[in-house]
């Protein structure tokens, strides 16, 4: 294997000798002092002559050294604070900020194009929100988080911010598909440069790749 990056003498050998990893350069993708990283068995961050290379566990990680895009940033901020409804932050945590109810989109974002990501966020109902019948009569729509023994975890999204319940499972009457609840994105009305600014947000989070998403990519 063979690592270039401009304006550095720095060797595959020394790099993969520092982090115990493997090390390929992936020229199609990334900028010429930008790497690729697999993680054997732990997760650092090695910083080489202003190379960053963001390890993470069980993943490939890119960080190029300049950082982020405008755009990636506006993305940032439109997932943590939206002037058309809930954030996305509200449901969901990346980058250790907001809550994390509903799925892990740093994994999603890993393995989902543009395309893909946008029907997700457009989604008007999603197969992870349930409706909760309890005995007592009351219902609500939720997602189960955890089960332990007799006792579930479930994110009541009858409230905003979504409520954490302990909920025994003899308690509940039926857990059926939800009919009700809409996601709050599809009826946010953003606009094309948005969607593209939060999926290439979503795109460098899950792939550590820095790269703009063009409005037309996602049509």
């Amino acid at each position: 294997m063979r690592l270039r990056f401009h304006d550095d003498k720095l060797r595959v050998r020394e790099v993969a000798q520092a982090c115990d990893a493997e090390v390929e350069y992936q020229r199609s993708e990334l900028r010429p002092w930008a790497c690729i990283v697999r993680i054997l068995d732990y997760e650092e961050v090695l910083v080489r002559k202003g190379l960053v290379c963001a390890l993470l566990m069980g993943s490939w990680g890119v960080m190029a050294a300049d950082g982020p895009t405008a755009q990636i940033d506006r993305g940032r901020d439109l997932f943590l604070h939206s002037s058309k409804g809930l954030a996305c932050a509200t449901c969901h945590s990346l980058e250790g900020k907001g809550t994390a109810v509903g799925p892990d989109l740093r994994r999603l974002a890993s393995v989902v194009g543009p395309r893909g990501l946008l029907m997700t966020i457009q989604m008007s109902m999603t197969a992870y929100v349930q409706q909760i019948e309890l005995k007592n009569g009351r219902s609500f729509p939720g997602i189960q988080k955890e089960k332990d023994g007799d006792m579930l975890t479930i994110f009541d999204l009858s409230q905003t911010p979504a409520v954490e319940r302990k909920v025994k499972s003899g308690d509940v009457a039926s857990m059926k598909p939800n009919t009700k609840w809409m996601h709050p994105p599809a009826s946010a009305n953003y606009s094309d440069p948005e969607l593209a600014d939060l999926i290439a947000y979503l795109k460098f989070v899950g792939t550590g790749v820095v790269k703009d998403v063009a409005p037309s990519e996602l049509r």
